[in-house]
């Protein structure tokens, strides 16, 4: 939050009607409503319900898209529907926590250890890995190279130089 101003934290809980609005409103009242305002334009309320602060430290959990592939994919390697952390916006009477299109799924912190484990050797495999000097090497445009080039490159240029009478000799042919 910030720390120059002083924030108001307004979840709407239901639409605000305009009838219910006097028409002079108190500076409280005004506060209020530009929370709300604010809220609702930088998208932060759908983003305050995507907060599960409340997950325990032996879980990770990940908002998925809410397709049944997406959910089989991850239920495969240790996942589970959440029924008990997340807060919802929607909800088919299951206990699923879904806010929009996407559903709330936990697994074991050891599942996310994996996951950054093979997604750190998989970038490594295409960007390359430092070395003890800091230098970047084995990556995936290094090895392409050297599967492909099937001959050394030879450099046969060479350095001359060369004056006024050289290059007037060379327009004019002479010997």
């Amino acid at each position: 939050m910030s720390e120059d101003r002083k924030v108001a934290n307004v979840l709407p809980q239901k639409s605000l009607n305009v009838e219910d609005l006097p028409e002079v409103l108190s500076e409280e009242q005004e506060l209020e409503l530009e929370a709300r305002v604010a809220t609702v334009l930088d998208r932060g309320m759908a983003s305050s319900y995507l907060d599960v602060p409340n997950l325990p430290d032996h879980l990770y959990g990940e908002w998925v898209f809410n397709d049944a592939i997406d959910i089989d994919r991850l239920r495969k390697i240790g996942f589970k529907v959440d029924t008990k952390y997340a807060s919802a916006l929607h909800g088919a009477g299951d206990g699923a926590k879904t806010v929009g299109d996407v559903i709330f799924m936990t697994a074991p912190m050891a599942v996310k250890r994996a996951i950054d484990s093979v997604r750190a050797k998989k970038y490594e495999e295409m960007h390359g890995k430092r070395n003890s000097e800091g230098v970047i090497e084995g990556t995936k445009e290094e090895r392409d190279l050297k599967a492909n080039v099937s001959h050394a490159v030879i450099d046969e240029s060479s350095d001359m130089s060369v004056d006024e009478d050289a290059i007037r000799d060379a327009f004019t042919h002479k010997d």
